[in-house]
Protein backbone atom coordinates (compact mmCIF):
# COMPACT_ATOMS: atom_id res chain seq x y z
CA UNK A 1 0.00 0.00 0.00
CA UNK A 2 1.23 3.33 -1.09
CA UNK A 3 0.36 6.54 1.25
CA UNK A 4 1.22 9.76 -0.03
CA UNK A 5 -0.64 13.33 0.74
CA UNK A 6 -0.42 15.41 -2.53
CA UNK A 7 0.84 18.47 -0.44
CA UNK A 8 4.12 15.92 -0.06
CA UNK A 9 4.19 14.74 -3.15
CA UNK A 10 4.44 18.33 -4.68
CA UNK A 11 7.09 19.54 -2.21
CA UNK A 12 8.64 16.54 -3.19
CA UNK A 13 8.70 14.85 0.23
CA UNK A 14 7.57 11.36 -1.29
CA UNK A 15 5.41 8.87 0.40
CA UNK A 16 4.88 5.89 2.38
CA UNK A 17 5.31 1.89 0.96
CA UNK A 18 4.06 -0.30 3.37
CA UNK A 19 5.04 -4.34 1.43
CA UNK A 20 3.05 -7.13 2.59
CA UNK A 21 4.82 -9.16 5.46
CA UNK A 22 6.23 -5.89 7.06
CA UNK A 23 4.56 -4.10 9.81
CA UNK A 24 6.56 -0.44 9.37
CA UNK A 25 6.46 1.09 6.01
CA UNK A 26 9.69 2.23 3.75
CA UNK A 27 9.85 6.06 3.07
CA UNK A 28 10.03 6.36 -0.43
CA UNK A 29 10.79 9.32 -2.70
CA UNK A 30 8.88 11.52 -4.91
CA UNK A 31 10.20 10.10 -7.72
CA UNK A 32 9.45 6.42 -6.92
CA UNK A 33 6.11 7.31 -5.81
CA UNK A 34 5.54 8.66 -9.58
CA UNK A 35 6.93 5.34 -10.67
CA UNK A 36 4.59 3.12 -9.04
CA UNK A 37 0.95 5.86 -9.23
CA UNK A 38 2.33 5.48 -13.44
CA UNK A 39 2.57 1.67 -13.51
CA UNK A 40 0.20 -0.11 -11.36
CA UNK A 41 -3.57 0.06 -10.91
CA UNK A 42 -4.84 2.00 -7.97
CA UNK A 43 -7.43 2.28 -5.23
CA UNK A 44 -7.51 5.88 -4.18
CA UNK A 45 -7.57 6.56 -0.46
CA UNK A 46 -8.39 10.33 0.69
CA UNK A 47 -6.52 10.66 3.60
CA UNK A 48 -7.74 14.99 3.58
CA UNK A 49 -10.43 16.49 2.02
CA UNK A 50 -8.85 19.04 -0.75
CA UNK A 51 -10.35 22.49 -1.16
CA UNK A 52 -12.52 22.42 -3.97
CA UNK A 53 -10.95 25.81 -5.29
CA UNK A 54 -7.63 24.09 -4.95
CA UNK A 55 -5.23 23.19 -7.93
CA UNK A 56 -2.52 21.04 -7.22
CA UNK A 57 0.04 20.78 -10.23
CA UNK A 58 2.07 17.32 -9.20
CA UNK A 59 3.20 16.10 -13.17
CA UNK A 60 0.59 13.53 -12.92
CA UNK A 61 -2.33 14.93 -14.75
CA UNK A 62 -5.79 14.61 -13.39
CA UNK A 63 -5.09 12.65 -10.26
CA UNK A 64 -5.69 15.04 -7.75
CA UNK A 65 -9.10 16.33 -9.78
CA UNK A 66 -9.82 12.05 -9.91
CA UNK A 67 -9.12 11.74 -6.23
CA UNK A 68 -11.61 14.31 -4.88
CA UNK A 69 -14.07 13.16 -7.56
CA UNK A 70 -14.57 9.12 -7.13
CA UNK A 71 -13.77 9.16 -2.96
CA UNK A 72 -17.25 8.20 -2.05
CA UNK A 73 -17.56 5.73 -5.08
CA UNK A 74 -13.80 4.42 -3.76
CA UNK A 75 -14.82 4.47 -0.05
CA UNK A 76 -18.47 3.38 0.05
CA UNK A 77 -19.81 -0.22 0.28
CA UNK A 78 -23.28 -0.10 1.92
CA UNK A 79 -25.54 -3.09 3.10
CA UNK A 80 -23.82 -5.41 0.02
CA UNK A 81 -20.62 -6.67 2.23
CA UNK A 82 -20.84 -7.59 5.62
CA UNK A 83 -16.88 -7.78 5.98
CA UNK A 84 -15.17 -4.56 4.77
CA UNK A 85 -13.16 -5.52 1.50
CA UNK A 86 -9.64 -4.63 0.52
CA UNK A 87 -10.27 -1.19 -0.95
CA UNK A 88 -12.15 0.05 2.61
CA UNK A 89 -9.36 -1.86 4.51
CA UNK A 90 -6.89 0.33 2.97
CA UNK A 91 -8.79 3.17 3.56
CA UNK A 92 -9.57 2.36 7.19
CA UNK A 93 -5.50 1.71 7.36
CA UNK A 94 -4.79 4.74 6.24
CA UNK A 95 -6.93 6.80 8.28
CA UNK A 96 -6.27 4.59 11.59
CA UNK A 97 -3.21 3.88 11.66
CA UNK A 98 -3.59 1.49 14.30
CA UNK A 99 -6.13 0.37 16.93
CA UNK A 100 -8.34 2.99 17.64
CA UNK A 101 -8.22 2.82 21.50
CA UNK A 102 -6.34 5.21 23.67
CA UNK A 103 -2.79 4.35 24.26
CA UNK A 104 -2.66 1.23 21.79
CA UNK A 105 -0.54 0.85 18.98
CA UNK A 106 -1.91 -2.31 17.50
CA UNK A 107 -0.76 -2.63 13.95
CA UNK A 108 -3.50 -2.41 11.59
CA UNK A 109 -3.06 -5.43 10.38
CA UNK A 110 -3.67 -6.95 13.48
CA UNK A 111 -7.00 -5.49 14.11
CA UNK A 112 -10.60 -5.88 12.91
CA UNK A 113 -12.88 -3.72 11.18
CA UNK A 114 -15.76 -3.11 13.85
CA UNK A 115 -18.74 -1.44 12.71
CA UNK A 116 -19.83 1.21 15.11
CA UNK A 117 -23.73 1.09 14.33
CA UNK A 118 -23.21 -2.90 14.28
CA UNK A 119 -24.43 -4.42 10.75
CA UNK A 120 -27.32 -6.93 12.33
CA UNK A 121 -29.04 -3.43 13.49
CA UNK A 122 -28.70 -1.95 10.05
CA UNK A 123 -25.19 -0.34 9.87
CA UNK A 124 -23.56 -0.02 6.42
CA UNK A 125 -19.90 -1.26 5.61
CA UNK A 126 -18.46 2.44 4.97
CA UNK A 127 -15.27 4.55 5.95
CA UNK A 128 -17.88 6.93 8.00
CA UNK A 129 -19.00 3.62 10.07
CA UNK A 130 -15.80 1.30 11.06
CA UNK A 131 -13.01 2.02 12.52
CA UNK A 132 -10.15 -0.16 13.67
CA UNK A 133 -9.97 -2.35 16.84
CA UNK A 134 -6.90 -5.41 18.16
CA UNK A 135 -8.59 -8.45 19.05
CA UNK A 136 -8.25 -7.27 23.03
CA UNK A 137 -10.36 -3.73 22.47
CA UNK A 138 -12.61 -5.18 19.94
CA UNK A 139 -13.99 -7.62 22.84
CA UNK A 140 -13.90 -5.00 25.76
CA UNK A 141 -16.06 -2.82 23.18
CA UNK A 142 -18.83 -5.51 22.53
CA UNK A 143 -18.35 -6.22 26.71
CA UNK A 144 -19.61 -3.29 27.27
CA UNK A 145 -16.28 -1.90 28.82
CA UNK A 146 -15.54 0.68 26.20
CA UNK A 147 -17.94 3.16 24.28
CA UNK A 148 -17.64 4.57 20.94
CA UNK A 149 -18.34 8.59 20.12
CA UNK A 150 -17.83 10.83 16.97
CA UNK A 151 -16.18 14.00 17.00
CA UNK A 152 -18.69 16.40 15.44
CA UNK A 153 -15.20 18.57 14.39
CA UNK A 154 -14.14 16.31 12.60
CA UNK A 155 -15.23 14.09 9.11
CA UNK A 156 -15.69 10.80 8.87
CA UNK A 157 -12.84 10.30 7.05
CA UNK A 158 -10.38 11.85 9.08
CA UNK A 159 -8.23 10.27 11.68
CA UNK A 160 -9.64 11.23 15.33
CA UNK A 161 -13.14 11.17 13.84
CA UNK A 162 -13.96 7.97 16.42
CA UNK A 163 -13.53 8.31 20.31
CA UNK A 164 -12.90 5.31 22.28
CA UNK A 165 -13.07 5.51 26.31
CA UNK A 166 -14.88 3.80 28.76
CA UNK A 167 -19.08 3.73 29.15
CA UNK A 168 -20.11 6.80 31.05
CA UNK A 169 -21.36 6.28 34.60
CA UNK A 170 -24.22 7.63 36.21
CA UNK A 171 -23.88 10.10 38.93
CA UNK A 172 -23.67 8.92 41.93
CA UNK A 173 -26.58 9.97 44.64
Amino acid sequence: MLTVDVRDLVAGLGGELTMPGHDEPFLVSSDAVRRILCDTGLTYVITQRADSGTTYETGLGGVPELLRTTAVDVLYVGREFRTAPPRLRRALEARDRHCQAPGCGRHPRRCHAHHVQHWEHGGDTTIANCLLLCERHHRALHAGQLTITCDPARRPTETGYFRIHPPDRPPSP
